[in-house]
């Protein structure tokens, strides 16, 4: 099996503030999930009520997705104490139909067709760290499902890229002129285009994703 994809966690903090920085997210998710390297990394803060925080958990590995799985429910209800205060895991969400940022992928049996209908606007939710380079970043995912699939028509050949890049928004980070916020829209006649796209935005953008940089996501 090669299922990957995330989870939204929602957690009773006893500092709501500190959860808005992105790097506090990412040691959370290293201390309780695992590293980077095990597959693991912190997505974007999510909508919560008053003295609560909601955390996308990202899993791009399928040992990364079984680990995070497991983890979570180990935590479910249990108090945790860091660098980010304390947290209890109140709720988990896995369905994917209850939030656009919860996915579910099985990078050993994609679809035989997973086209984008048309451009997208991607939204950056947490610091696009230099140097970086998204359409590497797409052509390196395309590059794991075919290791993982076998499908030929996921192979990467020469240097032509299938993707576009229209209205890029993209300005220095306030705090780190290295980093960059905003939007941009993209785009790709290949077949499997949005299978390709989701599983990127599992695996994060740019630089220091394991420090939790680099979440994008689609937006409306």
């Amino acid at each position: 099996m090669g299922k990957v994809g995330s989870i939204a966690l929602y957690l009773e903090v006893s500092n709501q503030e500190i959860w808005k920085n992105h790097e506090a997210r990412a040691a959370f998710v290293r201390h309780v999930f695992g590293k980077y390297e095990d597959g693991l990394r912190a997505g974007p803060k999510l909508a919560a009520r008053k003295d609560y925080v909601g955390l996308l958990i990202c899993a791009f590995t399928p040992m990364g997705y079984k680990r995070m799985l497991l983890c979570s429910a180990e935590i479910y209800g249990k108090e945790l104490e860091g660098p980010w205060g304390k947290a209890k895991c109140i709720r988990i969400d896995a369905d994917d139909g209850t939030h656009p940022w919860i996915r579910t992928l099985d990078l050993s049996s994609p679809p035989l067709c997973s086209m984008l209908d048309a451009p997208v606007k991607l939204r950056v939710l947490s610091p696009l760290k230099s140097p970086f380079s998204i359409l590497k970043d797409l052509q390196e995912s395309q590059h794991i499902i075919w290791e993982y699939s076998g499908r030929e028509d996921l192979k990467v050949f020469g240097d032509l890229p299938h993707w576009m890049f229209t209205h890029i928004r993209l300005r220095p980070h306030r705090d780190d002129n290295s980093s960059k916020t905003g939007s941009l829209n993209i785009f790709s006649s290949h077949r499997m285009a949005n299978f390709i796209l989701q599983f990127s935005i599992l695996r994060g953008f740019g630089s220091e994703k394991g420090k939790g940089f680099g979440s994008l996501d689609v937006s409306s």
